[in-house]
C-alpha cells in the first residue's frame, strides 16, 4: 500500500525508501543511491543500484522512475539522515545528475528492545550454560 513520510522510527521497523525521478532529457546510464548517516555526518549505510547490478540505462525525457528501497531500520537510537545521489556510474565524481544531502531526517528510537549502544541492531542472542558444582555434605565444593 502507499506509505507515508516518518519522522520517528522505532529500532527494527520495516521502511520503504522511495525515490521518484523525474527524467528531463535522455540518460544513457542512471545509478540512484542512497546513504544513511548519523548525526555526526558519519556512513552508517550506503548503496546504488550499479553496486546490486540495477542501474538503468537508455532513459528518455519525460519517463519517471520510482525506486523503492526496502530494509528494516537495524540502526540505534539518535538522529540520522539520508543523502540521494543520481549519477551516471558507481562514483559521483563521474557525472552527477542530482545530489541531496539531508533528503530526510529521521528518529530512532527504542521501546521494545534491549537497550545496546551503538549504531547496528544486531539481535544479539545469548545461551548461557551454567554447570552446578559439586557440593559435599560439609557444603564445601569440591
Amino acid at each position: 500500500g502507499e506509505g507515508r513520510t516518518v519522522d520517528v522510527v522505532e529500532v527494527g521497523t520495516p521502511l520503504v525508501l522511495q525515490v521518484t525521478v523525474n527524467i528531463n532529457q535522455d540518460i544513457p546510464r542512471l545509478v540512484l543511491g542512497f546513504m544513511i548517516k548519523d548525526r555526526m555526518g558519519q556512513p552508517v549505510y550506503g548503496i546504488n543500484t550499479h553496486r546490486i547490478n540495477r542501474a538503468l540505462e537508455d532513459l528518455r525525457a519525460g519517463e519517471q522512475v520510482v525506486y523503492r528501497y526496502a530494509f528494516p531500520a537495524n540502526i540505534g537510537k539518535g538522529n540520522y539522515s539520508v543523502a540521494l545521489s543520481l549519477s551516471r556510474l558507481d562514483s559521483h565524481l563521474d557525472k552527477n545528475y542530482e545530489w541531496r544531502d539531508f533528503a530526510l531526517i529521521f528518529h530512532v528510537i527504542n521501546t521494545r528492545k534491549a537497550d545496546f549502544v551503538g549504531t547496528a541492531s544486531l539481535d544479539a542472542t545469548l545461551e548461557i550454560q551454567r554447570n552446578a558444582t559439586h557440593v559435599s555434605a560439609e557444603g564445601a565444593a569440591c
